[in-house]
């Protein structure tokens, strides 16, 4: 099991030694279709029949999941709620509820009553822990409204004194990460990523990444997104990505995600925002915190193949997962791997890349002396959580940490028929690993790796690799 890497190189005639830090996860916080926190989008995951609520503003598109409440109370400030768009909103609330689970706003003197440090000690603290936030198409919904706004107005010569001069603020993609280090004292690096749906998952490589290089001792690390209204809707709808609207109930889109499952036919738009709370091992020890899981590999790799369209064979996706399991120093490669939560978003052709993508790393990965006989355990939570877009990775590797924190792989949710081709991808006749596809009911069971994959338009593959730590 890796723990520590030490690298050693000469530059000029200085001999340098580099020891890669141990980075682990010592909070989450999220707010999803599921729930307003963690806790509750976990067990809602955990349970059969549990899905977000139905939120959408198009009589004809129903296919959306919504966070249905922000409330004031959840801010530390009531202004802060009116001049921020509710992508950002949701971040905060997610950042949130990680640091307070994490312990470190005592820690970082944001509540100087409960703690005797010094200004210098608390200054250096917050100096050395940054964010990292995700998130895919900024705010929509400002955007469409300030268009409207300015097109309709009798007296073009007046319309500019009718947009509001919070806009620009309230649209920028680095608002999230801005935001969050303004809430919490964050002064250390303040990063914000835009992989499309993989722009969570970046994030939070990014800022392991940072930690394991030393320029960063924790970092508030996460994805956020909201794009369920007309503009979101109806421009996924376009790509005809969204689920069959014919398909939906009255009641809402409760059964429309169904990754892997004989009639999915496209996902099903999501919002919400999820962080994970990531820290040098040594400190989160020195500060005697509770300790979730370990980050023990990254794995980045990119399709150069379409825009939109996932490469069939898998192969791109095939190489993220490889590097991941490299970079841990698995010594069987994909083959020491218990779980894999999937990307698969209930398309047809994406879901079934994915498969490929996972049977070719484990085909690459095989070894007659080193074969796993247990079959690899692979769900997809986004049967219930719907598409969180940029926010995707950053609740799936939430998830994956609960996980594997607490011992129990999640189950697929609405899959109710394996279709024929996923199946062939299930139970190959290649000699190689078998798949089992987790679906109605959570599985108990001790995992030793667990990884997270995130894929998003453009070909940006990124999959995480967590652990107990040991």
């Amino acid at each position: 099991m890796c723990r520590r890497r030490t690298l050693s190189f000469i530059l000029g005639k200085r001999y340098i030694c580099t020891t890669r830090r141990r980075v682990v996860v010592t909070g989450l916080g999220a707010i999803t279709p599921l729930g307003p926190n963690i806790e509750t989008t976990w067990q809602s995951v955990l349970s059969p029949g549990t899905t977000g609520s139905n939120g959408h503003g198009i009589t004809s598109l129903k296919t959306a999941l919504e966070h249905q409440n922000v409330s004031p109370d959840q801010f530390q400030r009531e202004w802060e709620i009116l001049l921020t768009s509710r992508f950002v909103q949701l971040a905060m609330i997610a950042a949130k509820e990680a640091m307070h689970r994490s312990g470190l706003d005592v820690w970082l003197g944001n509540d100087r009553q409960q703690t005797n440090e010094s200004d210098a000690t608390i200054q250096q603290r917050r100096e050395g822990f940054g964010v990292s936030i995700g998130n895919g198409m900024s705010s929509t919904r400002d955007i469409s409204m300030a268009s409207t706004l300015l097109a309709f107005q009798a007296d073009p010569s007046r319309a500019h004194r009718k947009l509001s001069p919070h806009f620009v603020p309230r649209i920028l993609p680095n608002s999230p990460s801005a935001r969050v280090a303004i809430q919490h004292n964050l002064r250390g690096p303040n990063l914000s990523h835009s992989e499309a749906c993989a722009a969570g998952a970046c994030a939070i490589a990014h800022a392991v990444e940072l930690i394991q290089s030393g320029r960063a001792k924790g970092m508030v690390a996460g994805g956020c997104e909201s794009a369920v209204e007309a503009l979101g809707l109806i421009g996924f709808s376009r790509l005809r990505a969204l689920s069959d609207t014919t398909e939906v109930s009255d009641e809402g889109c409760s059964e429309a995600s169904r990754p892997f499952d004989e009639t999915r036919n496209g996902f099903v738009l999501a919002e919400g925002s999820a962080m994970l709370v990531l820290e040098e091992y040594s400190q989160a020890v020195t500060r005697k915190a509770n300790i979730l899981a370990e980050v023990v590999g990254i794995g980045y790799s990119g399709d150069a193949f379409h825009i939109t369209a996932p490469e069939p064979s898998g192969e791109g996706a095939a190489r993220a997962m490889k590097k991941a399991a490299e970079d841990a120093s698995l010594a069987n490669g994909m083959n020491d791997i218990d779980y894999i939560n999937a990307h698969a978003t209930s398309t047809p052709v994406g879901d079934v890349a994915e498969l490929n993508a996972i049977r070719l790393a484990l085909l690459q990965s095989e070894s007659s002396e080193q074969r796993n006989n247990t079959p690899l355990l692979v769900s997809s939570t986004k049967g219930a959580t719907g598409h969180l877009l940029g926010a995707a990775g950053a609740i799936e590797a939430a998830l994956t940490v609960s996980a594997v924190s607490n011992s129990t792989v999640p189950p697929t949710q609405n899959l109710s028929k394996i279709s024929d081709e996923v199946l062939m991808l299930l139970h190959p006749n290649d000699g190689t690993r078998l798949i089992h596809l987790v679906k109605n009911e959570p599985i108990q069971k001790e995992l030793r790796y667990a990884l997270s994959n995130s894929f998003g338009f453009g070909g940006a593959n990124v999959s995480l690799l967590f652990t107990k730590c040991l």
